[in-house]
């Protein structure tokens, strides 16, 4: 069985953590903005950041 994941997703956060999971990045800041579309037919995928 396939998982799949169709649809619109919106980025919230994007951190970089060390081991411990504390933060030692924000590579887009802290209010980072981008979308990811996965479409069921063929797999496709696109991301704007």
């Amino acid at each position: 069985m396939q998982t799949t994941l169709p649809g619109t997703w919106k980025l919230l956060s994007w951190t970089v953590s060390n081991g411990g999971g504390d933060v030692i990045s924000e590579p887009f800041g802290s209010s980072p903005r981008g979308l990811l579309v996965y479409t069921e037919a063929f797999g496709d995928r696109s991301v704007l950041l």
